[in-house]
């Protein structure tokens, strides 16, 4: 495996700002494209109110409940994977279920 950008050219980088493009990055491409797929989004977001200690609204967004902050971020995370392991042990069952009735 080939080294980082930043380690090929000797650039250092700030702990600070690499939390802040990781929470940008969880942000936008997993909370808002891929978790959507999987579950409904106002479950996850459920979800991630619950564990956070914050109401739901349902007009919020996930930036809304993390306020960008990397540990809620972090903690955000696991509530949703969380989620989604419960919604797949879920959709599982029904299906063992239903592949049972069938015979």
């Amino acid at each position: 495996m080939s080294p980082e950008f930043h380690e090929r050219f000797e650039i250092s980088i700030d702990i600070e700002d690499a939390k802040e493009r990781f929470v940008k990055r969880i942000g936008d491409r997993v909370f808002d494209d891929l978790f959507e797929h999987s579950v409904r989004k106002d479950d996850l977001l459920k979800a991630v109110a619950d564990e956070l200690g914050e109401s739901y609204m349902p007009i919020f967004a996930f930036k809304t409940y993390t306020r960008q902050n990397f540990y809620k971020t972090l903690e955000a995370i696991e509530a949703a994977r969380e989620k989604l392991v419960a919604a797949d042990q879920l959709s599982l069952g029904r299906a063992r279920r239903e592949n049972v009735t069938r015979r």
